[in-house]
């Protein structure tokens, strides 16, 4: 069995050997900072995926829009 293809049985094994541990860092970060972490969650969360989401549409939709002629 190949032992350098990462399998689900696995996963604790990655955690453990990744460089840096990010739920330790984010507890940190909202300890130290729960009014900034609040807002994050509340208006940046939504924000980057309502983002992401209009600039995807854009990307599939615009070059359909030009081969259909607009704008005239």
């Amino acid at each position: 069995m190949n032992t350098n293809i990462m399998d689900i049985r696995h996963s604790g094994d990655a955690k453990k050997r990744h460089k840096y541990n990010a739920e330790h860092l984010l507890s940190q970060f909202t300890s130290r900072h729960p009014f900034l972490s609040f807002w994050a969650a509340l208006v940046g969360i939504p924000a980057v995926a309502l983002g992401a989401v209009g600039t995807l549409a854009i990307i599939i939709i615009l070059p359909i829009a030009w081969l259909m002629g607009w704008p005239l």
